[in-house]
């Protein structure tokens, strides 16, 4: 474990549930915005968020440079943990926030 004074105190404040400021906002050594926004999907995918959280996730993931086939691949690297019912439940919404819309494809096919 590091002995980062820092990081045993962001440690104790998150057991806490008690955050400060720089928790919200960033400091160095916190994720950059293209790890954060994979972070934050497969966080996402897990907590089963709606449509319009996807969207939200996806744009934020492609501003900082995410491509489609890397939240593919968050989808594929999750399927072991969360499992295919939650995997196909959330495809759908995923696939809007991509710009695609698998149902109505589906039905048509």
């Amino acid at each position: 474990m590091s002995h980062n004074p820092r990081v045993k105190e962001l440690l104790n404040q998150l057991t806490k549930f008690t955050t400060d400021e720089s928790l919200r906002v960033g400091e160095p050594g916190h994720l950059d915005e293209r790890t954060r926004s994979l972070v934050l999907l497969a966080a996402a995918v897990c907590s089963d968020s709606p449509t319009r959280t996807f969207g939200s996730i996806v744009a934020s993931a492609r501003r900082a440079g995410v491509t489609d086939q890397e939240v593919l691949g968050v989808l594929f690297s999750l399927a072991p943990t969360v499992g295919e019912s939650r995997l196909v439940s959330v495809t759908p919404r995923i696939s809007k926030a991509l710009g695609y819309d698998v149902d109505r494809a589906l039905e048509i096919g």
